[in-house]
């Protein structure tokens, strides 16, 4: 076994001079500037009721089928049915004004399987610039319909919309009655980037009260300071603002800082507003110097810092027999005891993962129901797999600088000998672009610890 070689003193000496630019909080105090937008509805509802699939197209490297059906509909005669043999979408484009708007949501109804999900693009000559996509459906009542949506912010210069309809896994499932809506602010988080560059993280609550009480709390979490990253500010609004009675940024654990805003006394059905926001400068990584190899080494060699991350969890079981045989089978695959090559391997073993509905997100789970497509379930048995076989690996949470909207996405950080931690993109498995994972496509804002897996059940 090779000795591990680190660059983590150069790196935490970085951060330590970075510290005190770091905690530069402006907590900004007042009535909200913004007035959220009545929900207009952009576009006829697209119930499909004429009879025609015009301007409707199947991505080419989609593999399934897509037709009208009388089968089963949610109102009047006709609805859309994809098959899905694998990965399986269409779309239907809309030119619109530049600038003309900010917000946009698409509601729509799906049927027939959890791996069903509806989705909207934003796009600047021909390239996508934001999307957003709908949470899955509820698994035990996919023979009914279910009313999905997803959000996203329109940059400026966006020139055309895409709607899309997708099923994963070796699915079938009905869409009908898809329409779009311009919306406020409120609806959820906002990135704004042109990467790399500066990134505005956005977010706000508009708060139910469930009971009286003379005090509650709202957490939010703050970007983290890495190599790649530098948080600018983070700005906090209450509304109404004389509920605030105290607010504090304080250390979660390890790496991880939250601010915390109390506020009081508030009564049962009252709705207290929270806006936040953060600005972050990111950075691209070069790596011009990244290995095309990397021994797995003695895991005795690693630092000490590093070597916490190789411990098993409630998540990410590495030391259960399945996990264990599975990383071996892909340590073969892969032609041994080599980082790059296993994570490679790895990633492309996820990519025949069959889609199902597995009752959890951790990694055994994972392994034997199918991850359903959900980041949380290949983050964490990523990061099982490469402990398993002496991989240090972190699960990291953060916000995708795509202008996704409140969708916080999992993947995973492995330390490879000789270079450092690098990013691996899980979820998305397409090879180069996955491993190295450039860092700006991300606004990091937790490290997942070992006692935060211990916890997450």
């Amino acid at each position: 076994m090779t000795k591990a070689k680190s660059k983590i003193p150069d790196r935490r000496e970085s951060h330590m001079k970075r510290t005190l630019f770091y905690f530069s909080l402006i907590v900004i105090l007042s009535m909200f500037g913004c007035v959220a937008k009545d929900n207009q509805v952009l576009l006829p509802v697209e119930d499909f009721e004429s009879g025609s699939l015009e301007g409707w197209k199947a991505e080419e490297s989609g593999e399934g089928t897509f037709n009208l059906t009388q089968d089963d509909v949610r109102t009047g005669q006709y609805s859309l049915a994809l098959k899905c043999k694998n990965n399986f979408w269409v779309q239907k484009e809309w030119n619109i004004e530049p600038g003309r708007f900010e917000y946009l949501k698409i509601i729509g109804y799906i049927k027939g399987t959890s791996q069903a999900m509806i989705g909207l693009v934003s796009m600047v000559n021909g390239k996508s610039k934001s999307y957003g996509y709908s949470f899955p459906l509820q698994p035990k009542n996919t023979d009914q319909w279910q009313e999905v949506s997803a959000k996203i912010h329109v940059p400026e210069d966006a020139d055309k919309l895409k709607v899309i309809c997708t099923v994963r896994g070796e699915n079938e499932a009905y869409f009908d009655n898809l329409r779009l809506e311009e919306i406020g602010w409120e609806y959820g988080i906002k990135m704004q980037i042109n990467p790399p560059g500066i990134v505005r993280v956005e977010g706000a609550q508009d708060a139910i009260i469930q009971k009286d009480a003379d005090e509650v709390e709202f957490t939010m979490p703050l970007p983290l300071l890495t190599d790649y990253q530098v948080p600018l500010n983070c700005h906090l609004e209450i509304d109404p603002p004389e509920k605030l009675i105290a607010y504090e940024v304080k250390q979660r654990v390890g790496s991880n800082w939250i601010c915390k805003a109390v506020c009081g006394p508030v009564t049962k059905d009252e709705v207290v507003k929270v806006r936040f926001w953060s600005d972050v400068f990111m950075i691209k990584a070069d790596f011009s110097d990244f290995p095309k190899k990397a021994a797995i080494p003695d895991i005795e060699s690693y630092p000490q810092e590093v070597k916490i991350w190789l411990h098993p969890s409630a998540t990410a079981q590495s030391d259960h027999e399945k996990i264990q045989t599975e990383a071996q089978r892909l340590l073969k695959e892969a032609g041994g005891p080599d980082s790059i090559a296993f994570i490679r391997t790895m990633l492309d073993a996820f990519r025949k993962i069959k889609y199902d509905n597995p009752p959890g997100c951790d990694a055994v789970t994972t392994l034997e129901h199918g991850g359903g497509g959900i980041c949380t379930c290949y983050a964490n048995l990523g990061a099982a797999l490469c402990r398993a076989v002496g991989i240090p690996a972190r699960v990291i949470a953060g916000y995708p600088t795509n202008n996704n909207p409140l969708q916080t996405h999992y993947i995973i950080e492995a330390f490879i000998n000789g270079y450092g931690w690098t990013l691996v993109e899980t979820t998305i498995r397409v090879l180069p672009l996955s491993f190295p994972y450039q860092p700006y496509h991300l606004a990091y804002v937790s490290h997942v610890y070992i006692e935060d897996e211990e916890s997450a059940f």
